[in-house]
């Protein structure tokens, strides 16, 4: 028996995704959610694309500076590339626009799993003409992991950055005019996960209708109640829990302010152990 629970943060991510041009998420990122899809507890970015594509998206495009674009195939995203730069060439410095794969060399990665190296100076016009530019009825999300790590301070940001700043601008300020045919379906959209808090200095987006933020809270009581109910059989205890044991709503107030990752790794400790645990 499974619980399925849509955290209230995401249905508002979800309804903001409809017609916002911009998402900064902040907060709760390093946890685990409830994939309703495949009734499996997966890392936050992860349910966030596969709950966009729920929303009417078609491609998610993940990208952070380390790891390069993932989530589409090296060759979409060379489709993408040479829509946006009218064919040009990436640069050579750093080996951008090259495939590789971090992954274990026995497994063999999906088109999907595998990475694409594409530096900020090369990933942001992308985004900017396929958000401001591009009519496709495919519509894309754009997730930037690890964004605190793009700027440093506001106050001394480097040229480099001012540049990278003066192109989102323009992706916060994209029109929003579309056909009456396109009216109800969600536009392109550019996602920032900001693993602390948010780096993107404000004046940039302050005030802006395309602009929303997103703050992802601990989880509350019914998701906790939620995520032992479908764990409750990987709980090795004294006393071992079943679904609709009258035990668990305790049991979730005592983990207030545990993670749902905690209470995971709580459940991988009852099964390590030589002795059952006692809650």
């Amino acid at each position: 028996m499974s619980t399925k629970t849509t955290p209230r943060w995401l249905e508002t991510l979800l309804r903001e995704a409809g017609y916002r041009r911009c998402l900064i998420v902040t907060g709760n990122l390093h946890d685990v959610c409830l994939c309703v899809d495949t009734v499996e507890y997966l890392p936050v970015a992860e349910v966030l694309g596969k709950s966009l594509l729920r929303r009417g998206f078609s491609e998610i495009v993940y990208w952070d500076s380390f790891g390069g674009v993932r989530g589409i195939p090296p060759e979409r995203w060379d489709e993408l590339r040479k829509a946006s730069t009218f064919g040009a060439k990436p640069r050579e410095e750093g080996g951008q626009g090259e495939a590789y794969d971090l992954g274990p060399a026995e497994k063999k990665p999906t088109s999907q799993e595998q990475s694409v190296r594409e530096s900020a100076d090369d990933f942001f016009p992308v985004v900017l003409r396929t958000i401001v530019s591009n009519p496709s009825p495919r519509r894309i999300a754009f997730i930037i992991d690890w964004s605190q790590y793009l700027f440093g301070d506001s106050r001394s940001l480097s040229e480099k950055e001012r540049n990278w700043l003066l192109i989102l601008s323009k992706i916060f300020r994209a029109s929003l005019t579309e056909s009456p045919q396109e009216i109800g379906r969600p536009y392109h959209l550019l996602v920032f996960l900001d693993h602390s808090s948010s780096r993107v200095p404000s004046i940039y987006f302050q005030g802006n209708m395309n602009v929303s933020q997103v703050s992802i809270p601990l989880p509350g009581r019914l998701e906790r109640e939620a995520f032992l109910k479908n764990n409750s059989t990987h709980f090795r205890l004294k006393s071992p829990l079943i679904p609709n044991d009258p035990q668990i709503p305790d049991l979730a107030d005592a983990l207030d302010g545990f993670r749902l990752r905690d209470m995971l790794q709580v459940c991988i400790l009852s099964l390590q152990t030589s002795e059952a645990l006692t809650f």
